[in-house]
């Protein structure tokens, strides 16, 4: 699994907190060092990536490669609105002659503006017409002369992007393979691959990679594209050469349209019919692009979108999450004028997604891992940054370990992970359909997409919209609902008749899904249309989409009768008094029952022993107010020195902390080795910062033994993104830390961080518990948990369906009388399961659920017995109880 690389930029430390550490930085020396994070989640340069803080391509000019920028104008002499017409005609012709005038008016509309970036001492070096703006080279300090022109909206830095970096078709995951057998393959469209070029001259071969040929067979030269290939076209529209030289394209291609390339492993991509057309953006070797070059890219494929029949588009890069940057913006622009359905990696920032593109009118795509679809812990989970009631990311597919097309051969594969991988299959899906269905339109697309997304939250329990979208990729659903024309629809509202119905025909007990989607207009405003979606029977709602910032609303219910249901879509705010939308439906969406497992009933007690917490050690024990000016050094180790005033039994710390969003980072507990911390922890676990200032607690099994006078190490972990990360009080008393595990520096002296460290009391007379570490589901494996039992003796774990009767004796059966007072047994013994505690009095029960279907909503009921005859007369104990309810799709 890649993860994403952190570059080795030159950064320019002010005076920290603690003087001499260069951990620690200033706020604003952050933001001038580190306004841009990259996301190389494919390539693993190692120590090149160092390099990264080079000035760029040589041949850019005078001018410092920092120095670039992307100016929007509030106005011009032209719209797209021509443009869009004509290619929702197909008038290639048209198309041509509009791109043609729209080339030459959006330069002499900025001829003046022109002239004054040159008097300035700087270069126009791009004007384009998908959206309103132009690229400039300018130092910083000469911007007040541009932005004090009236015709100027905003200015944005040029800064740079980065990519994010088993077979996923068949029928356990996205199940393209049923629609393959089909002949169903994407013919008849095109999809754009936005990335670091293709394989057009795969090794000394002369000719382009196997997977572009007709079905991979080289001797099939009969498309239209580079030496008879489906590959149309290999564009350089970046620094770099088209030739693929990092393999992040030519895989993201293979995934979405690639057929198999003959090594052992390859597979045929999900539209391996269509045609691919790649845009190669790479500006730096690491396959970084700028802004200004991915906005040319976009405006090449609206402008090849005929010649091409370019109908899909993908880019798995990294990005803003700011509707009104210049690519988002250039993005929405495609999507709405030139009817292509885009893709998007939503990013490997886990937690964060402040490097996730918005892409409001595109589609964005977390990574799962095949076949048991849990979600990546890499893949980005909103809310979208700076929008926080916007869910994110849309859609997941398969982003883990995913069999690709290698360059420059044909015989070894690329066995790649990141959602980087994942946006493709979406891509690939959306191929299929606009193949195969040439009048459907990219919103509508969109909607099939989202309405026939198969919800995974019983694979991924507490995990929602925010990290899952609408769910898993389902081409054959998909297709299924884009096949039957009444399952899909196109509409307008309008400010004088803002609502619309449909009578939605349902069957009692059936699941439905029913998806509305729309795009935005005003590229320049992030106030867009708002619609609600309604199922209603009569005037009693069914279910209801009422999400105030995704472009789109979807619904999942049960049809409570037979007959038909009214579908009602209300526009709450409509963007310029009208707004297109887009609607599809499925009932063929499966929805899971959840499983569950809770305990009840009191165990009784028995000569095992129980472990409590206490704080044993603190500094700063209350907290206090946190210092957000000082930022620590990202992706670093800190290890806290502590020493033992006693004996201890180190369970856990606390560590007093926020973050702008919850986040979970590594914890530790390192000994000492000759006065610093050791190489390796003695203890690992993680820990969970909240939003909210506070205590972030970590605990450690076994517990960690130092002896009076000992010195040992509370560590933790710093994000990739420190901006918002806080463990620094204002004031407090400073406890000594090193950093850089690989290397410790330090000791830097007298920190004011918050912590406490929890210590093991032992208890006796323990009673005997019993617990789950996982959800009953089919197919899954549960773990149970005993503990709290004496040591290495014989136990049973009773399962049963009954919790009232047991044999025909009722339930709970008191064992009071028999000898072992305050003992019952709650559970029937349908099926006994025996065992041996462990030397902590301990033992993990792995209980096997077949994968059947007839099982899901069984419920269930367990207890263990346990040998302690020291215990009471009868010798036996017993635990707590538990009942379960398996889970999974029927």
């Amino acid at each position: 699994m890649l993860k994403q690389a952190p570059v080795g930029r030159k950064l320019c430390f002010l005076p920290p907190l603690v003087p001499g550490d260069p951990a620690l930085l200033s706020f604003s020396t952050w933001i001038m060092t580190s306004f841009r994070f990259p996301g190389i989640h494919f390539i693993l340069l190692g120590t090149f990536l160092a390099s990264l803080s080079a000035q760029g391509p040589k041949a850019q000019g005078k001018a410092s490669s920092r120095e670039q920028w992307i100016v929007q104008f509030k106005e011009r002499s032209f719209d797209l609105a021509p443009y869009r017409r004509a290619v929702l005609r197909e008038d290639k012709a048209e198309v041509e002659r509009l791109v043609a005038r729209m080339e030459k008016l959006c330069v002499q509309d900025r001829i003046a503006f022109d002239r004054l970036v040159a008097s300035l001492g700087g270069e126009t070096l791009r004007h384009w017409w998908i959206i309103n703006a132009c690229a400039v080279r300018l130092p910083k300090a000469l911007l007040p002369r541009l932005r004090a022109r009236e015709e100027v909206l905003a200015i944005y830095p040029d800064s740079f992007q980065f990519p994010n970096i088993f077979t996923s078709t068949n029928a356990k995951n996205h199940n393209a393979d049923v629609l393959q057998a089909k002949g169903i393959r994407g013919l008849g469209t095109s999809i754009a691959i936005l990335d670091t070029g293709q394989d057009a001259q795969m090794g000394k071969s002369g000719r382009p990679h196997r997977s572009y040929f007709v079905d991979g067979n080289l001797g099939n030269k009969g498309a239209k594209g580079i030496g008879g290939t489906r590959l149309l076209a290999n564009k350089k529209i970046g620094y770099l050469s088209a030739e693929d030289a990092l393999g992040h394209g030519t895989s993201v291609a293979g995934i979405a349209a690639g057929a198999r390339w003959g090594s052992s492993g390859s597979d045929h991509g999900h539209a391996y019919g269509a045609g691919i057309a790649g845009y190669a953006i790479a500006d730096l070797l690491t396959g970084a692009a700028r802004s200004s070059t991915i906005v040319q890219a976009w405006q090449t494929v609206a402008k090849d979108r005929l010649n091409l029949g370019i109908k899909v588009a993908n880019n798995s890069y990294s990005g803003s999450p700011n509707p009104l940057d210049p690519v988002q913006q250039a993005l929405d622009s495609v999507a709405l004028n030139a009817d292509v359905l885009i893709c998007v990696s939503a990013g490997n920032g886990g937690t964060s997604t402040v490097r996730s593109q918005s892409a409001t009118n595109g589609l964005a795509v977390g990574a799962v891992e095949a076949n048991t679809h849990l979600l990546a812990n890499f893949s980005a989970r909103g809310p979208l940054s700076g929008d926080p009631q916007r869910t994110y990311p849309d859609l997941v597919a398969c982003g883990l370990k995913v069999v690709t097309p290698r360059i420059d051969s044909e015989t070894l594969n690329a066995v790649v992970s990141g959602t980087s991988m994942s946006a493709p299959q979406v891509a690939g899906a959306a191929g299929i359909l606009r193949g195969a269905f040439p009048k459907l339109r990219a919103d509508e697309t969109k909607a099939l997409l989202l309405a026939s997304a198969q919800p995974l939250r019983l694979e991924n329990p507490g995990i929602g919209l925010n990290g899952l979208g609408q769910g898993l990729l389902r081409d054959d659903l998909a297709y299924d609902a884009a096949s039957k024309t009444a399952q899909h629809f196109r509409g307008l509202l309008l400010s004088t008749s803002p609502r619309f119905s449909y009578k939605l025909p349902v069957q009692k007990g059936r699941v439905y899904s029913v998806a509305l989607a729309w795009f935005r207009t005003r590229l320049t405003s992030t106030l867009w249309s708002n619609l609600d979606l309604d199922i209603l029977d009569g005037t009693r709602l069914v279910a209801a989409g009422h999400s105030l910032r995704n472009l789109y609303e979807r619904v999942l219910f049960v049809a409570p009768r037979t007959g038909t249901l009214t579908l009602r879509v209300t526009g709450k705010t409509l963007e310029g008094g009208r707004q297109e939308f887009a609607l599809a439906w499925s009932d063929r969406v499966p929805l899971g029952i959840p499983g569950a497992y809770r305990a009840f009933g009191l165990g009784c007690p028995g000569t095992g022993t129980s472990q409590g917490r206490i704080t044993c050690l603190s500094r700063n024990g209350t907290g206090g107010t946190l210092n957000r000016t000082t930022i620590l050094a990202p992706n670093q180790v800190f290890a806290l020195q502590l020493t033992a005033p006693s004996a201890l039994s180190i369970t856990g710390f606390e560590l007093y902390s926020q973050y702008f969003t919850k986040l979970i980072v590594p914890s530790y507990l390192f000994l000492d080795n000759n006065g610093k911390p050791a190489r390796t922890p003695v203890r690992s676990s993680t820990m969970t910062i909240q939003a909210k200032a506070g205590f972030a607690a970590t605990s450690f099994s076994p517990p960690l033994l130092v002896p009076k006078g000992g010195r040992f190490y509370l560590g933790f972990k710093t994000p990739s993104i420190t901006l918002g990360f806080s463990v620094l009080l204002r004031s407090g008393l400073g406890t000594n830390y090193y950093w850089n595990s690989s290397n410790w520096s330090g000791p830097w002296r007298g920190a004011p961080f918050a912590w406490r460290v929890q210590c093991a009391t032992v208890q006796k007379g323990a009673r005997p518990r019993l617990q789950n570490l996982s959800i009953p589901l089919v197919g899954r494996r549960l773990d149970l948990l005993l503990d709290q039992a004496r040591p290495l003796s014989p136990c049973v774990l009773f399962t049963g369906l009954s919790n009232t009767s047991y044999g025909g004796i009722p339930l709970p059966l008191d064992f009071g009388p028999f000898g072992a007072k305050g003992c019952s047994l709650f559970v029937s013994g349908d099926f006994l399961y025996p065992f041996v505690s462990g030397l902590r009095g301990q033992a993990r029960l792995p209980i096997p659920i077949p994968a059947l279907k007839p099982l899901v909503g069984t419920r269930f009921f367990q207890q263990v017995m346990v040998l302690d005859a020291p215990a009471n007369s009868l010798g036996l104990v017993f635990s707590n109880a538990g009942e379960g309810k398996i889970g999974g799709v029927r």
